[in-house]
């Protein structure tokens, strides 16, 4: 008896002590996602330094070791220690923005593009953080309905314009603190119904005005950062999202894209393959400027996202349209090729040669035999 109770006192204990391990791991867990997705102060940023001690990039989004950047040229760098506000990275290399596709590869992508089977799928444009507004313009960094609202509308506004379909959530999200992608990650479960193609998550950072300032086309811009969290298991294919339209854009829009950064949280881009934080400018701009930036980059968003050309239209590029029909006879062939496979194998075909070609041949053998017969009379 006195054997069964001490069994039974040590399995209450085991399962109690998982139980607080469990909690314990769960509770750090969910911390540091939290804080990966902080932020600093308004008047605080990281800065990024290469082995020289350059500066490469600064942001108010909070990093961590092993944080990746990858520069306007495509220059990437590893956060190997930080000091404070200080991140000390290593570079480790050029990046290919566009991967080296199989044949196989190439040939299902031409399809779906020449079938238009994803154009009528929407983007969704929302804001987890909707007061970030823009001091030069509003007086203020933050307010209720941000400016960043009046950029995610003119993203909508161009796409629209351009012929495609485009959601631009109003939900705000407020306040700004790091429950603030609990509250809109409700809002990306609300529009995954309508299954969208991409979803994009417009913010604009905290750091001052030389960060971003640039000018395309003659016409000053705010740079674009494009942010992707490395605590999700795809952030594989939305880094090569990110990737495919920073490409897209330095050849359109040279000097638009700050970079990329991937960072040490979540985003919300656990949801979906096709997932992308941006960072139109900071603080420290104008609206306007932060606008502008919003129309040339809108440009470039079909050709990535649905297959489009950067001028809007509809369809796949034209270089693609010949691979698409040679991909349609590909599989054409290759119907043709299983069905003579089935029928060999089955004995249907030679029932076919024996009964219906034989047939046929001695027909067409008896016309002629015919023809012949009375051109000699």
């Amino acid at each position: 008896m006195k054997r069964g109770i001490i069994v039974s006192r040590k399995e209450s204990f085991r399962v109690k002590f998982i139980l607080i391990v469990t909690f314990f791991l769960i509770l750090v867990s969910w911390t540091l996602c939290v804080y990966a997705e902080n932020e600093l102060d308004i008047d605080s940023h990281f800065s990024i330094v290469d082995e020289e001690g350059k500066s490469i990039f600064s942001t108010a989004l909070t990093l961590s070791i092993g944080d990746v950047f990858i520069d306007e040229d495509n220059r990437s760098y590893e956060v190997m220690r930080l000091d404070e506000h200080t991140a000390y990275a290593r570079f480790t290399g050029i990046v290919d923005l566009v991967p080296k596709e199989s044949s196989l590869q190439k040939i299902f992508s031409y399809i779906s593009a020449f079938w238009g089977r994803r154009s009528e799928q929407p983007i969704v444009i929302y804001h987890t953080h909707s007061d970030e507004s823009y001091v030069p313009t509003s007086g203020i960094d933050s307010k209720y309905w941000g400016d960043v609202y009046q950029v995610g509308k003119m993203l909508k506004n161009e796409l629209e314009r351009q012929g495609y379909n485009v959601i631009h959530a109003l939900e705000n999200h407020n306040p700004h603190d790091g429950a603030a992608y609990e509250r809109s990650r409700r809002t990306v479960a609300k529009y995954l119904k309508d299954n969208p193609i991409a979803f994009i998550d417009v913010h604009r950072d905290a750091v001052s005005r030389e960060v971003y300032s640039t000018v395309v086309n003659n016409q000053p811009v705010t740079k674009i950062a494009l942010i992707i969290g490395r605590q999700n298991q795809n952030k594989e294919s939305n880094m090569q999202f990110a990737k495919s339209l920073k490409n897209e854009t330095d050849t359109n829009h040279p000097g638009l894209i700050k970079g990329i950064l991937l960072a040490n949280g979540n985003y919300n881009q656990d949801v979906g393959p096709r997932m992308i934080l941006l960072e139109v400018g900071a603080h420290t701009n104008t609206l306007e400027e932060a606008e502008r930036a919003a129309t040339f980059f809108s440009s470039i968003i079909p050709s990535v996202v649905y297959g489009t050309t950067s001028t809007g239209q509809r369809g796949i590029k034209r270089e693609g349209s010949n691979a698409a029909r040679t991909a349609l006879w590909v599989i054409v062939l290759g119907v043709i090729g299983v069905g003579f496979y089935i029928a060999i194998n089955s004995g249907g075909l030679k029932g076919l040669i024996s009964k219906d070609m034989t047939s046929s041949l001695g027909a067409w053998f008896r016309r002629r035999k015919k023809n012949s017969n009375e051109k000699e009379k």
